[in-house]
Parts: C-alpha cells; structure tokens; sequence
C-alpha cells in the first residue's frame, strides 16, 4: 500500500515538472517572438523615415514620397499582417504652398477630419482600405498645425503633425504601424521631418 502511495505521488511530482517545462517553454517562445517583432516594427518604422528622406531629394517630392510610401505598405502587406496609417506633408518654398498626404492601410474603412491652422479649414472625408487622401493649401504664416481625426474599430484617434511653412523646404511624416503575429499585437508610432533650401 505505501509503494503505490509513493509510486503515485513520484508519478504526480513528475507530471507537475512536465507541466512547468512546458508553460516555461511557451513562456520563452513568446517572449523571444515579441523580441523579434519589435526588431521588425523598429526596422519598417526607419525604412518609412528613410522614405521621406530619400523622396525629399527627387524633382517632384510630393508626388515621388507619396509614390513610396504607398508601394512600400503595399509591399508589406503582402509580406505579412500590417496596420498602417500614414500621414505626410511637404512645403514647397518656391510655391508658398504645401500638400497633406494621408494613406489608409488599416485593412479597415476609416471617417476622417482633417482641421488646418494655416489656413483654418476643416475637410471631413471617408477613406477606404489602401486609399490616399491628398490636398494642398495656400500657406498664410510661418506655420501650420495638422490634425487627423478618424474613428477606428470604434475608437476614436487623434494625430497631429506641424508643418513648418517660413523660408525653406519642409517635409515631414508621420507613421503609426501595427503588426500582428500569432498572439503578438505591436503598435509603433514615430514623426520625421526635414528642412532643406533648393540652391
């Protein structure tokens, strides 16, 4: 009677040490996936800032910035299960003017209010999954603050980006992108900008 006792509790102890390797094991799966898709949310976020980087130097680097973003989110769809919301704007110092670019990739149809301080407008539109939104404004001032604001899955966002409109070229991004893996949701947010004069 006292040895199948002591069999079964030395059969129970060694259960509860399988069960405790095993939760430790999926423990540290998961704690190595989540470091992996930060490293990967890290690496697309400097490959958008590279973007308007690399747009600011073409001929026409409204159109060519707005051309690679799109592309590149397209690119990541593609690759892997991404939520991407971009908004970008360029100041021409030649034309006093600058244009506001919003991309919509958030596999989601979106309400937007996009409200300027220079000028003071307000434009309430509806953006469909992989859409842009793009209109440009006469600047009146050394400055113009952006806000978006869109209902998602129920909640409500608000961003907001400044363009600064003096005496040179101006561009600036902003980029909130979400990727989902397995049980791993990572959401990153980040601005770039950049001033330059045209010689």
């Amino acid at each position: 009677m006292f040895m199948i006792a002591g069999i079964l509790i030395l059969v129970g102890f060694l259960m509860i040490r399988n069960l405790l390797s095993v939760y430790q094991t999926v423990e540290e799966k998961m704690s190595e996936e989540s470091g992996l898709v930060d490293k990967q949310i890290k690496n697309i976020i400097k490959e958008y800032e590279m973007i308007v980087g690399v747009g600011s130097l073409q001929s026409d680097p409204n159109q060519s910035t707005l051309n690679y973003l799109v592309n590149f989110t397209k690119y990541l769809k593609n690759d892997m299960t991404i939520e991407v919301l971009f908004m970008y704007a360029f100041y021409d110092n030649t034309t006093g003017n600058y244009t506001v670019n919003i991309g919509n990739f958030l596999d989601d149809k979106i309400n937007c209010t996009i409200n300027t301080t220079n000028p003071a407008s307000s434009d309430t539109f509806d953006l469909e999954d992989e859409e842009n939104y793009t209109k440009e404004f006469s600047a009146t001032s050394s400055s113009s603050d952006i806000t978006l604001s869109y209902g998602f899955r129920g909640n409500n966002r608000k961003e907001k980006i400044t363009v600064l409109t003096g005496n040179q070229n101006f561009t600036i991004g902003f980029f909130d992108v979400t990727i989902i893996k397995d049980n791993i949701i990572m959401r990153a947010k980040q601005t770039y900008n950049r001033t330059w004069s045209i010689n």
